[in-house]
């Protein structure tokens, strides 16, 4: 990969951090770019409090597949892989992409404990009643 290209994914990363920062503003001081090394470390692109796992990628045909597949080897338990693209010059914008199992988690209310304090609300990264026990009603569809 030329420095051009360097360049270019490392100012699309940047990018991708200021717009989570003026999403979320409360807690902008923990959103920013990942150091990256080149000695395999799983730092994400965009590093933030949330529990996902961000990669970038910018160019004329960013590979989706293969940067889902870095996602998935650098999320740590409980992060959700995310990848976000942009191809060039495509007047679309950028792509966010997360697998099917992870859109689900994010969408299904908790489940209620006894106690009935059901955990953190957040749906992310907690386990549900009956969760791997076959297709409910209404899935698979």
């Amino acid at each position: 990969m030329g420095k051009s290209q360097r360049r270019k994914g490392h100012n699309f990363e940047r990018e991708v951090a200021a717009e989570l920062r003026a999403c979320a503003p409360m807690i902008a001081d923990r959103i920013r770019r990942g150091l990256q090394s080149r000695d395999g470390s799983t730092v994400p692109d965009v590093m933030t409090p949330w529990p996902i796992h961000v990669e970038c990628k910018v160019g004329a045909r960013p590979n989706v597949g293969a940067a889902m597949r870095q996602a998935l080897a650098g999320a740590g338990p409980g992060q959700i892989p995310v990848v976000v693209t942009r191809r060039d010059r495509d007047p679309v914008g950028a792509l966010v992409t997360v697998r099917w199992v992870d859109l689900r988690r994010m969408v299904s209310p908790p489940a209620m404990s006894p106690e009935g304090s059901g955990g953190t609300g957040s749906g992310v990264g907690e386990e549900r009643v009956g969760e791997g026990e076959g297709e409910s009603e209404g899935e698979g569809a």
